[in-house]
């Protein structure tokens, strides 16, 4: 038998619904043993001509009434069996949302999504059959060969007992392949899972695989996985038709075992003939439930394989140990909403080993417009993710107001700090939709407003349904400009203390790229803002600006004062002007 303890226990709300398919089943089986009984007694009376039409207008409208409350009854059964599923399935798809919210940035960020979305979606619905069919049967299966037993015992206590000691070589036979279904089963998965990450892959990245005519080669290496995942499917069948075929050889032998040694008692006359016939009809049911149970038993490893991958994704440890509920009493009932954010000593190494932070010491000043350059990969974003407390510190601390972020709940961080990625997403629906999100409370007039604050009223406003316009999946009915010039708008509706803007515009042409630095310019002269770029010219306004390299603050200062000192900024400033130079030429040459 399977029963996976981590998921019983999960099961809280299904078990009623549970005992409920199981109490509906045995009213089942005794209706089942009355009709029998029923039928066999007529035979015998019109085998022996002691019949009257009486006994056949009662024993038909007897067997009428038992058939309507069998079928009231399988309808009940299926209902409390799809309820059972329906409560597990909802349970875990909450625990794994809760979980990944838990889990985070970093979490994501190393796991494939389609990991993630197997087990969140596949992998819940293989414990529908698990939950709403095999464990119902499983419980049903124990009790329904005693209930026949005690039944069979009033008739023959030779052939009950003999029933009943051959019910156990079912469940001795599933044990037996019990190995091999599982090392199948796990083998189905593994291959289900590489195939469709391979293929969510390639159908991400089907423009990058046309532009480089690598699509056909793409297509071979699916075919390949999915000849893969054929196989295992065959692997997996074949190892449930050789399991049936076994179940049946023993249950309807075992049967017939019994059949024939009610009819040596019939002959020896120990027996009458309707008891007889209620053996002939009923032998099998010693056996259908376990048989029933064992083919739902690949469902049974099906179930255990998924929760596998569902465990392994909810035992995962987060990245954050730290969850304060309680908002400091500093950061309550604040008139004044400017922020600073101090870094002491801060390193930080997504992998444990290669660092990429090294004690950073830097701050961004309330009320300031701070600047963050380096070249790529110096840790300019990463720096963004600790503020934002995506990941914590390996060393040093991180402080907001005095108060080491890891003290401040982080819906209430979240709240004080927004950041503009270099690549928002934007979510399928209207241009007021993804507004909303910044601020689900916001009128049409504030959302124009923060629009216009972006520089994206103009555009709104030309638009037939205005804010009311399909933006399409992930914005693609917009332009990159106005993509980040949407996510600017609503990161204005969320109103948070510091603005975080990492590489803003860097997908971004010249003509959007001015406009959107004319939104920050503007924002920055009331919020305390935090720019990181790659484009100098952009940041030269800024009241202090950091040189990261190599993951270590080498320089700081304002614009005037690190270009005369001939540092890393200077020759970044210099090989930046070189290169805009080189363009300049080369556009008119």
């Amino acid at each position: 038998m399977i029963v996976n303890k981590k998921l019983f226990s999960l099961a809280q709300e299904s078990r009623s619904w549970i005992t409920r398919t199981v109490v509906y089943k045995i009213l089942k089986l005794f209706a089942n043993i009355v009709q029998v009984v029923c039928i066999a007694r007529l035979i015998e009376k019109l085998y022996t001509g002691v019949w009257g039409p009486q006994d056949v207008i009662l024993t038909a409208a007897v067997i009428a009434c038992i058939i309507i409350f069998k079928f009231i009854l399988t309808l009940l059964t299926n209902e409390a069996s799809f309820n059972s599923a329906t409560h597990v399935r909802r349970h875990l798809r909450d625990m794994i949302y809760a979980k990944l919210l838990e889990l985070e940035m970093g979490y994501l960020e190393k796991t494939q999504t389609a990991h993630i979305v197997t087990a969140a979606v596949d992998g819940v619905e293989a414990l529908q059959i698990y939950f709403g069919r095999y464990l119902p049967q499983m419980f049903y299966s124990l009790i329904a060969p005693l209930i026949l037993f005690i039944c069979f015992s009033t008739i023959h206590l030779g052939v009950a007992l003999i029933l009943l000691l051959a019910v156990p070589l079912i469940p001795a036979s599933i044990i037996a392949v019990m190995k091999w279904a599982k090392r199948v089963m796990g083998g189905y998965w593994d291959n289900y899972e590489a195939l469709g990450g391979f293929f969510l892959d390639s159908l991400q990245g089907l423009t990058t695989l046309k532009i480089f005519v690598r699509d056909e080669d793409r297509e071979e290496t699916l075919k390949e996985k999915s000849w893969a995942f054929r196989n295992a499917t065959m692997r997996l069948l074949r190892m449930q038709l050789t399991s049936i075929v076994i179940m049946d050889v023993i249950a309807y032998g075992c049967a017939a075992i019994g059949i024939v040694l009610a009819g040596f008692a019939l002959a020896k006359g120990t027996i009458s003939l309707s008891q007889a016939i209620i053996i002939l009809f009923l032998a099998a049911d010693f056996f259908l439930p376990l048989r029933t149970l064992g083919s739902y038993y690949h469902a049974g490893v099906n179930g255990i394989a998924a929760s596998e991958k569902i465990f392994a994704l909810l035992e995962q440890k987060p990245d954050l140990t730290c969850f304060p509920r309680e908002v400091p009493a500093a950061l309550q009932n604040r008139q004044d909403r400017h922020v600073s954010i101090t870094f002491e000593n801060v390193g930080f190494s997504y992998d444990g080993t290669r660092p990429i932070l090294q004690n950073v010491n830097l701050t961004v000043e309330a009320g300031h417009t701070v600047a963050l350059v380096g070249e790529s990969g110096s840790g300019k974003s990463t720096v963004a993710g600790l503020i934002a407390r995506f990941f914590d510190p390996d060393q040093g601390s991180i402080m907001l107001n005095g108060i080491d972020i890891k003290e401040i709940p982080l819906e209430h961080l979240r709240k004080l700090v927004s950041i503009v990625p270099h690549s928002s997403y934007i979510f399928a629906g209207t241009i007021a939709d993804n507004l909303r999100l910044g601020n689900t409370g916001a009128t049409e007039a504030h959302m124009l407003e923060a629009c216009r604050a972006a520089g994206f009223d103009d555009f709104v406003q030309s638009l037939p349904h205005g804010l009311d316009t399909d933006v399409g999946e992930q914005g693609n009915k917009l332009s990159g400009g106005q993509r980040q010039r949407l996510a600017i708008a609503r990161a204005l509706l969320h109103d948070a203390d510091l603005y975080i803007f990492d590489e803003a515009t860097s997908n971004v042409d010249i003509e959007n790229e001015n406009k959107i630095w004319g939104a920050i310019a503007e924002l920055a002269k009331h919020k305390t803002t935090l720019i990181i770029s790659h484009r100098l010219a952009t940041v030269e306004n800024a009241d202090t600006i950091y040189v990261l390299k190599d993951g270590n603050v080498v320089e700081s200062g304002r614009h005037a004062e690190l270009t005369q000192s001939n540092g890393t900024y200077a020759k970044l400033v210099k090989q930046q002007a070189e290169l805009e130079r080189y363009q300049k030429e080369t556009v008119y040459a």
